[in-house]
């Protein structure tokens, strides 16, 4: 349906700009725009499942369900990641330092990023809650 769809690409583009954001951070808090290393990608992708399925008991009106989304984020390729890069730009509107950080990190990021989708397992206790 139409408004599942709608809210379906509105939590891959939130789960993005999520993936994308901790790991923008500054030096010193206000010094030169950097890329956080690669570690924190698990605790970002834990926590948006914990997220989708904590209070999965209460009605959830047209959200596709955490183990779905998992499973599409997994068929993304480097070209589905630039495309919803794109629009990720439109979207949430970084700042040029950052676009530019981004930019040149993005291939990189999502290679990462699949690897980790690839291998990460939701933790059924929250799951099935």
């Amino acid at each position: 349906t139409g408004k599942k769809a709608g809210k379906l690409l509105a939590l891959i583009l939130f789960f993005l700009h999520l993936t994308i954001q901790m790991r923008i951070d500054r030096l010193d808090g206000v010094g030169d725009v950097v890329w956080a290393e690669d570690y924190c990608l698990e605790g970002t992708v834990a926590g948006f499942f914990e997220g989708l399925t904590s209070g999965a008991s209460k009605a959830r009106k047209n959200i596709p369900q955490a183990a779905e989304i998992l499973a599409l984020l997994r068929t993304f390729e480097n070209e589905e990641w630039l495309s919803l890069l794109e629009e990720w730009t439109k979207t949430y509107k970084p700042s040029g330092e950052e676009l530019t950080l981004v930019l040149e990190k993005a291939v990189d990021h999502f290679h990462k990023l699949e690897g980790f989708l690839k291998n990460f397992q939701l933790d059924i206790s929250y799951n099935n809650s």
